[in-house]
């Protein structure tokens, strides 16, 4: 299965992933609408807060309404059933699930078209097997 990766090393802090996905998910290009977020601390590298598709999620597991679930490698939100609540969000340990007008959303990968990685043009983001990453 293939999963988004991040180098801070490459990253620029452009933000050209954050404009790509915004405008995946709402068709406007606000990075703070993203579902994938750099951010850079002074003279640090840059961070990424972005979904892991952790193998045994504890965003599944703190939602109450079944709007989390992890299917086929994908941990996925059923819109229809989230209320908002943002336990997912706070159980999440990559800080990777935003509420965005009162909706939790996070990256689907953009259902593996990884927008974000294709305007990346550093390099930063790319697309790896996820047993690549060490986690599964």
């Amino acid at each position: 299965m293939k999963v988004l990766d991040f180098n801070g090393k490459e990253c620029t802090g452009c933000l050209s992933c954050q404009l790509a996905c915004s405008f995946y998910w709402l068709k406007l290009y606000n990075p703070e609408k993203a579902v994938l977020r750099v951010r850079i601390n002074g003279l640090d590298e840059p961070a990424m807060r972005y979904c892991r598709h952790c193998e045994e999620p504890a965003c599944v597991e703190a939602c109450g309404f079944d709007a989390m679930r992890f299917i086929d490698g994908l941990v996925t939100i059923d819109k229809e059933k989230c209320i908002g609540c943002g336990l997912c969000a706070e159980s999440c340990p990559y800080d990777a699930i935003f509420l965005v007008n009162d909706i939790a959303m996070k990256c689907n990968q953009c259902e593996g078209l990884f927008n974000c990685a294709q305007k990346c043009s550093t390099g930063a983001l790319s697309i790896i097997e996820k047993n690549e990453r060490g986690e599964g």
